[in-house]
């Protein structure tokens, strides 16, 4: 017989036979439209997000699992028609070669089918790229995954005594391959005996592919404010400086600062003596005293028998402050709490007390009566909104008037010069951040880092695609050498 009519003949019927069983064809078409669409409206939504590339990553992984319906449903039409291979190749009809190649061309048809519905009902839907490369790159892999997975359960069908046999042994494949494909256990975190499987598994090179498709080239915004959601931070600050007592002040005065919408002193050349000042009496060391009553404290009022420890550079900035955002502070609402606040300064008695029974400890200080009014925040945070009760005001009105604009860079740079004490502010908390698609890769050991050009991620041609063909190659290989020379008489 001609090889080439009996590839004709045989290719023929193989496509009438698969169209005529509608437990094989439709079943395989219905389910993965089903599933597809299920996968599309469960992972849609948002991919700008960071949460938009976890959605991205467990569809692609799932969609996964839409193709392996395929490799379970082949096994039973294939096992009952090898009775027939068997009596006609035993009676000449054809070659065995020939069959397999017939039934590799049949199956090219439904595979072309299969894919490009599940790119319709799977791709737009779930929201992936909607560039050229990325679509075609896309459906090449979803047919070559469609062909080597269905490639994969003919070949147990072929090699194995009957259907039970194939699909328990393609129910155990599947199940190491999903546990060891990197996603659900990165390579870093497999015990060293069971890495050569991570490396030799088929289902890892497919979805590294198409993660890596989706992800690399892409940004994906992290919203800090929901992440820290219920934690009462404005602004993130950073201190290189060794001695912690002051790095530990400087957050407190930048959390005190970040407070304050901007200042209004126009000279900051006497600036550096209070800071240097502030730093050194240990101003803002009391981890349990609020930030409002370290400033009263430190440039205000600390008792009767003593001066506040940084008066004289307190007083030296007021002079060149502004007198008028000072005076404001004072006679806005002086009837209320901040008015109050000041008269009980100022008096030589805390008002709130009566005279005669005053215990003038060395500890005591008006202030101590009235801390519990001024709820500042704590070491390295900003004021908690709850605490926001308006008796702040008036230190925040001074601290305001008493610094110059750009007041956070200014004592950034001061520190620097005075202590050597780097400093970083993150604006984050409301901003965000971006992380590069290549980075998250790079997590699940999908990317790599260079010098030149960062966190990059080129392997999904050369590495995943080429990996998937010699996959399929080798599977085709088998399969003919199965039909080829291996004979069941037993179902």
């Amino acid at each position: 017989n001609n090889p080439f009519t009996e590839i004709w003949l045989l290719t023929k019927r193989h496509t009438i036979v698969q169209w005529r069983n509608p437990s094989y064809c439709f079943m395989r078409i219905a389910s993965s439209i089903v599933m597809s669409l299920f996968l599309g409206v469960l992972f849609f939504g948002d991919k700008s997000q960071l949460q938009g590339a976890v959605f991205s990553i467990g569809a692609i992984f799932f969609l996964v699992f839409v193709l392996v319906i395929p490799m379970q449903a082949t096994v039973v039409p294939l096992v009952e028609d090898r009775a027939v291979l068997y009596r006609e190749t035993v009676s000449g009809c054809y070659s065995r070669i020939s069959y397999g190649i017939g039934q590799l061309i049949a199956d090219q048809t439904f595979h072309i089918v299969n894919c490009l519905l599940m790119f319709i009902c799977f791709y737009f839907l779930v929201g992936f790229k909607l560039g050229g490369g990325e679509i075609w790159y896309f459906i090449l892999m979803v047919y070559l995954s469609n062909w080597v997975i269905q490639s994969m359960g003919q070949l147990y069908a072929l090699a194995t005594p009957n259907e039970e046999s194939a699909n328990g042994l393609g129910g155990l494949s599947v199940m190491l391959s999903v546990i060891l494909m990197g996603f659900l256990i990165n390579y870093a975190a497999m015990p060293s005996g069971w890495q050569w499987a991570y490396w030799a598994n088929l289902f890892h090179y497919i979805l590294q592919g198409l993660v890596t498709n989706e992800l690399a080239g892409n940004d994906y915004h992290l919203n800090i404010s929901k992440v820290l959601e219920g934690v009462n931070v404005d602004q993130m600050f950073a201190f290189d400086g060794g001695n912690k007592n002051q790095t530990e002040q400087l957050s407190s005065i930048f959390a005190l600062v970040s407070e304050i919408p901007d200042g209004t002193n126009p000279d900051s050349g006497k600036l550096p003596s209070l800071i240097n000042c502030t730093l050194s009496k240990g101003c803002f060391a009391d981890a349990e005293e609020t930030l409002s009553a370290g400033f009263i404290d430190c440039y205000l009022f600390s008792g009767f028998r003593s001066d506040p420890p940084c008066n004289e550079e307190f007083n030296a900035v007021m002079e060149t402050v502004n007198m008028t955002e000072v005076t404001k502070c004072f006679l806005e609402d002086t009837t209320g709490m901040e008015g109050q606040l000041m008269k009980d300064i100022l008096a030589p008695v805390p008002q709130i007390m009566e005279p005669f029974i005053m215990p003038l400890e060395e500890s005591m200080t008006p202030w101590s009566v009235h801390r519990q009014l001024f709820p500042g925040g704590t070491q390295d945070q900003s004021i908690p909104e709850e605490e926001k009760d308006g008796s702040l005001d008036l230190v925040l009105c001074l601290a305001g008037a008493l610094l110059p604009q750009d007041a956070k860079n200014e004592i950034m740079n001061i520190a620097n010069d005075l202590f050597g004490i780097a400093g970083f502010i993150f604006d984050v908390v409301d901003k965000g951040i971006n992380i590069p698609g290549e980075l998250i890769l790079y997590v699940f050991g999908w990317a790599e880092y260079n010098d030149t050009e960062g966190f990059v991620a080129p392997f999904k041609w050369y590495y995943c695609m080429f990996s998937v063909a010699i996959f399929l190659i080798a599977i085709e290989i088998f399969k003919l050498i199965a039909v080829r020379f291996i004979v069941w008489t037993k179902r």
